[in-house]
């Protein structure tokens, strides 16, 4: 019976996971279809890379999303012309989110077992969210990656594996705003400051390293900050947003979950490095993003979700650790 009931602990996690994701995909391969954005990103590369260095700046630089997704989209050959079948195109989008989804709620169960499940019932509500029909109905290549990036990373704090936060270069080639967790190693509870500086500064360099061979490669007319803010503009339209009290206002981003934990009570020292990588995060997002797009906000429900558990529900993250002082685990 002990047996038993071990297995069960280990795997409604996963049966819930897998549900979820199905779920996620079939609800992805309706919505996919619903905006230009979503063909236009997952077919960048049927065209040959002269095609894809004529996209507009920022989707230039996800390289390695649009590369991978385009493994699941194509043309069909009809008469002489590259067309797209709507229900092929659907269904590999909905394929790359499901499976992307999966992936993530399989982060959070090797991290924290039959305790995942909060986690993963909490990044399925932000997701739906964020890809709703009157929300915002639209998927991108990147979109998933970078939640399974921020979701890596942010199980890596909670148990104190920091050498996972080592992939952080290799994520900015998905989305560059995988660069703002680096900013994590300088709450390296036990590390010395030379360390914490040493780990910090030399992810950023390897990370800049990749964004900007990107946008070599890519022909990026802007190299680096390639979301543009064009002299405060969206600084100004998203302060304007911030006063106008919608369905995609940033009380209601990732089904509520971004407000709630920025709103609760910091408890732990973990939630502290949560909540800095939370406050950068959204400072970029103001003046180089448009925060009506709310799928923006993906990588912040790992992050939100770490820190209201920690501050609501304590036993849900509590074997998390720092690691040995001095070096990664």
């Amino acid at each position: 019976m002990r047996i038993g009931a071990l297995a069960g602990k280990a795997l409604a996690p996963l049966l819930v996971a897998l549900s979820l994701s199905l779920t996620f995909g079939i609800h992805v391969a309706r919505v996919a279809p619903l905006h230009k954005h979503s063909q236009a990103t997952f077919l960048a590369l049927e065209d040959g890379f002269e095609h894809y260095r004529e996209m507009p700046r920022p989707w230039r630089s996800r390289l390695f999303a649009n590369a991978l997704a385009s493994l699941c989209v194509s043309y069909d050959e009809r008469s002489a012309e590259r067309v797209v079948d709507p229900q092929d195109f659907a269904r590999g989008v909905g394929i790359w989110a499901g499976a992307w989804f999966m992936a993530t709620c399989l982060v959070y169960w090797l991290a924290l077992g039959e305790r995942s499940l909060f986690f993963s019932l909490g990044t399925f509500a932000g997701v739906i969210y964020g890809s709703m029909p009157g929300i915002d109905a639209r998927v991108y290549p990147w979109d998933l990656p970078a939640l399974f990036g921020y979701a890596l990373f942010t199980m890596a704090v909670l148990r104190g594996r920091w050498a996972w936060l080592s992939w952080i270069p290799l994520a900015v080639g998905f989305k560059e705003t995988a660069l703002v967790y680096a900013l994590a190693f300088l709450f390296w509870e036990g590390a010395s400051w030379k360390r914490r500086l040493g780990w910090f500064l030399g992810t950023c360099a390897l990370s800049v390293g990749v964004k900007l061979g990107i946008d070599l490669f890519t022909r990026n007319p802007q190299y680096f900050f390639t979301m543009s803010s064009g002299q405060g503009t969206f600084l100004r339209d998203n302060l304007r947003h911030l006063v106008t009290l919608d369905a995609k206002h940033l009380l209601f981003v990732n089904a509520g979950l971004l407000a709630a934990f920025l709103l609760s009570p910091p408890r732990g020292r973990a939630v502290w490095t949560f909540r800095g990588i939370a406050l950068a995060f959204l400072g970029g997002l103001l003046y180089w993003g448009n925060i009506a797009e709310v799928r923006i906000f993906y990588e912040l429900l790992p992050v939100s979700l770490a820190g209201l558990a920690g501050a609501f529900l304590p036993e849900l993250v509590s074997t998390s650790c720092s690691g040995p002082a001095g070096r990664p685990t």
